[in-house]
């Protein structure tokens, strides 16, 4: 699986470019504006918005904070269920887990979560 990319020059180059076209430059605030306009008014219809923003940031940061205990719980669910799974520090060492274990069962896709990809076995 591929990103679509079109334009094979320089990520740099494409975005100085882009900031040099006066129509595309206006093109992006004009999105901008209309973005957070929309956004503004959506927000100003909830009195709890920023109730409901410090609850969710809160979470964020339990969740951040505990990670570990939520991925091990994570792992036990899924292992109960019959997947199996392999922590690594690296991810190479990961990589390298996951293609052996791939073809040692001889399975025809792969699905890696972090990056997001299927490999498909020849």
């Amino acid at each position: 699986m591929s990103n679509i990319m079109y334009d094979k020059r320089p990520f740099k180059t494409r975005v100085n470019d882009v900031l040099a076209n006066d129509f595309k430059v206006k093109a992006i605030h004009t999105a901008q504006d209309v973005f957070y306009e929309k956004r503004k008014a959506v927000v100003d219809q909830v009195a709890e918005w920023e109730d409901f923003r410090n609850e969710s940031a809160d979470l964020r940061d339990h969740v951040l904070a505990n990670l570990d205990y939520y991925l091990n719980k994570f792992a036990e669910n899924a292992e109960k269920a019959g997947a199996h799974v392999h922590f690594a520090r690296m991810i190479k060492k990961q990589q390298q887990f996951a293609w052996k274990y791939f073809v040692q069962k001889k399975q025809k896709w792969l699905l890696n979560p972090k990056p997001w990809y299927l490999k498909k076995s020849d």
